[in-house]
This record gives structure tokens, sequence and C-alpha cells, in this order.
């Protein structure tokens, strides 16, 4: 038993050093295609819940899960950004060897995603007819959006429990068990998507316990794995405890960042509420385009935390050259890859949509405009940039840029530019996407700079 300990110790050790040691390109990769792939799994749960539904549809189903799309983001992101901060302090410390506070934070992290989630599910479903009627939900979608908006807030524990515990797994080097255990539960929710849609009459409300579900077995795995595994971040009932500094410290470096997050789902609400005027047709093909544009975001939430964990481990073990080239591997990759998958999803938007509206003229349309002006050009949005600022101990900074970049700058363009500088068309409203991206660009570019030049004279803070 002692020498099997001792293999699984030096393995573990052995997946940290590739991120501190070795061939960094290679590295990067390895590390980051199982995110990208848990992500994009994690993903399809609404895409798969949307085509089981369009394939029992007696009426406006596609759309009514459409129409808490914004809203669900709203919360889900909110708290799986405060995450950030759990990856932002572990990875610190792993890479600076402070296993004592690397313990302190592992332990915290579990309980506050119990916390988080808990509050929140409590907070939301009394508000949530409410928020669907701020968001000028059609009346013919109202009723079953709101089903399937508080069945899927009620799994927010779950769902925040699998994201901080999954935080925890790759920040440690191991990128691998959390797409094991999304697969797991992802293909478990295929199978019971199907059944509940063959033995519950609502259909919204049999998807929707299907996703629950299968995100309660994906935390479950998650949680036992932390259980199983050795070193600073091996946690037991004995050792579980709420270190409220620590929680504080989650907050402080990961609050801006669930916020940042927020804001895009804020700005969002802002654009259904007048995409909604347009009807449930149109509703629907927005939504079938933002299943193809969750794929996009996901790979972009990969690099993200690809690049805070080498980023910030290295910051910890005093390497800038390999702080400086993590930085740079994880732009170059992520602007290739999503540049070339935007073109495609173009290239084939009709057929990409087809499973999830069908041969609806409204919806095509509608799906094939929101997927140019938003899939086609995210390349231009460098997750790097937000993830470099965070590493270095700035959350609030990264917070400030996206709140005049997005939500400033989407809100100025509803109110004043959309229905009065130009005409009420939906190429009105999806212009502003691009365009906001640029301005994040225009201002992270020059922060990054000055940044790496501070780093490099040694006058940025060293502890978290």
């Amino acid at each position: 038993m002692t020498a099997v300990k001792a293999d699984r110790n030096e393995k573990q050790i052995k997946k940290a050093d590739r991120i501190t040691d070795g061939p960094l390109c290679s590295s990067i990769l390895i590390f980051v295609i199982p995110i990208i792939l848990a992500n994009v799994m994690q993903t399809l749960f609404n895409a798969v819940d949307m085509a089981m539904v369009n394939l029992f549809s007696v009426g406006n189903e596609v759309a009514s899960i459409g129409c808490t799309g914004p809203l669900l983001h709203l919360f889900k992101n909110l708290s799986i950004g405060i995450s950030v901060g759990t990856s932002v302090l572990l990875a610190r410390y792993l890479g600076g060897k402070e296993e004592d506070k690397a313990r302190r934070t592992v332990s915290s992290s579990i309980l506050s995603a119990l916390l988080i989630g808990v509050l929140l599910a409590a907070v939301s479903i009394p508000l949530m007819k409410t928020l669907l009627g701020v968001m000028n939900c059609p009346p013919e979608c109202f009723e079953e959006a709101w089903l399937y908006a508080v069945v899927n807030m009620a799994g927010m524990p779950a769902i925040l429990l699998y994201n901080y515990c999954s935080a925890i797994l790759r920040v440690s080097g191991d990128s691998k068990r959390p797409l094991y255990y999304m697969l797991i539960s992802g293909g478990l929710n295929v199978v019971m998507n199907l059944v509940f849609c063959l033995l519950f009459a609502s259909k919204i409300l049999a998807v929707a316990l299907a996703t629950v579900l299968a995100q309660v077995i994906g935390a479950g795995l998650s949680l036992f794995r932390l259980f199983r595994m050795d070193g600073p971040c091996h946690i037991s009932l004995r050792t579980l405890r709420m270190d409220w500094g620590y929680f504080l410290k989650i907050l402080r470096y990961g609050l801006p960042n669930g916020i940042c997050s927020a804001l895009f789902s804020i700005s969002n609400i802002l654009i259904y509420s007048a995409l909604n005027e347009y009807g449930a047709p149109t509703v629907a093909g927005e939504s079938a385009a933002a299943q193809l544009q969750e794929i996009v975001l996901s790979i972009n939430a990969a690099f993200h935390v690809a690049a805070q964990t080498f980023i910030g481990q290295n910051l910890g073990a005093g390497k800038p050259e390999r702080v400086r080239k993590s930085f740079i591997y994880c732009g170059i990759m992520l602007f290739l890859i999503t540049f070339t998958l935007g073109l495609l999803m173009n290239i084939f938007a009709e057929q990409l949509l087809y499973p999830f509206v069908g041969t609806n003229p409204d919806s095509i349309y509608c799906g094939k405009l929101s997927t140019y002006y938003l899939a086609f050009y995210f390349f231009l949005y460098s997750t790097p940039f937000a993830a470099t600022i965070q590493a270095f101990g700035y959350p609030t900074l990264q917070m400030s840029v996206n709140l005049g970049g997005v939500l400033g700058f989407r809100t100025v363009w509803m109110t004043f530019v959309y229905g009065k500088l130009l005409p009420k068309t939906l190429t009105s409203i999806y212009r502003c996407y691009p365009i906001s991206y640029v301005l994040l660009d225009a201002v992270y570019i020059p922060i990054v700079i000055v940044l790496f030049i501070k780093y490099k004279k040694g006058h940025l803070k060293k502890d978290l």
C-alpha cells in the first residue's frame, strides 16, 4: 500500500511539474484539450435539452428554453466565475510550494461552492417570474420558461460543486478527470432525456430534471476524486472546514471575474428583450445559434483556465520566461482555433441549426445572422488578456474594463443606436457584439503590456 501511494504521489508531482518545467507548448496542449472537451460537453447539456424537446415538440418548447438562456447564464456565470478565485490562489500556492495555504484554499472552496449555490437558488427562484417579465418573455412561452428555469436553478449547488472541484483538479495538473466525469454525466443526460420525455407529459420538466440529475452525478464523481487524492489538494470530512479568511480571499480574486461574466449576461438580457419582440420563431433561431456559440465560448473558457494556471504557477515558481511564453502560446492557439471554428460554423450554419429549429425560415434567418456576428467574430476577444490580468492579481482592473467595454457599450448601443441611429432590425442588434470585442482588446492590450513591463522590473505585488 505504501509503494502504491508513493507511486501515486510521484505521478501527481510529475503532472504539476509539466506546468513549471519541460516543453511548454505541448504541455499547454495536453492540459487544455481535456478542458475544451469537458467544457463543450457541459455546454451541450442545454443543446441536448433543445434538440430532444424539438424531437418531441408540440408547441413553443424550444423557444421557451431559449427565453431562459440569458437569465440562467447570468446566475451561472456570476457564481461559476467566482471559482476563478480558487484557481488564482491555488495556482500561486502550488507553484510556490505553500502546501498549508493550498489546503486551506481547497477546503474553503468546496464549502464556498455549496454555500453560494444554495444562496443563489434561494434568491433566484422566487424572482424568476418577475425577471422573465422584465425580459418581455413571449406570453405563449412564459409558463414553460419559468418551469425550466426554476428546475435548473434548484440544481445550482451541484453545478457549482462540479466546477469548483474541476478547478482544483485542473490547477493541480489533472485536466483529464473532469473530462471523464463530464462524459459520464453527459451520456447519462442524453439517456435520461429520452427516458423522461417518454415518461412525462411535460417535455420541459423532463429535460430539466435530466440535466439537473446528470449534473449531480458529475459533481459527486469530482468530489469523490478529491477525497481520494494525496497531497495539498486532498480533502477529508475530518479536515473539511471553512476558513473565512480564505473564503474572503476567494471572493476578492473571484468575485470581480464573476461580475465580469455576469456583465456579458446582463448585456445579453437587454438584447434578448429586444429580440423577444420579434416573436417565438426568432427567439428559437437565436437560441439555436446560441448553442453553437457556446462551443466557441467554452473553448475560450478552456484557454482562460490554461493561461491562468500556467501563468499563475510560474509566477509562484519565479519563472518569468515561462510566464511570458505561456501568455503568447495560449493567445496564438486560441486565435487560430476560434477563427477556424467560427468560419466553419458560418459555412455550415443552416445544417447545424436544423436539429434545433427544423426548416422554419424566420428561425433559420435569425440563427444564421447571430452565428455570423457572434461565432465568426469572437476571435477578436482574446481571453488570455483577461486571464493574465487576473493571474497577476488585479481582478478588479479586469472587471472595470468589462464594465465599460461590455455592459456600458452595449447598453448605450441598445438605448441610443438601435432604433434611433440605426433602424430596428436584427442586424442592428447584432452589430454591437464585434464592436464591443474590438473595444475590449483596445483596452486590454496596453494594460497587459504595462503589467509585463512592471513584472520584468519587479514592481508587481508578489503575495496574494
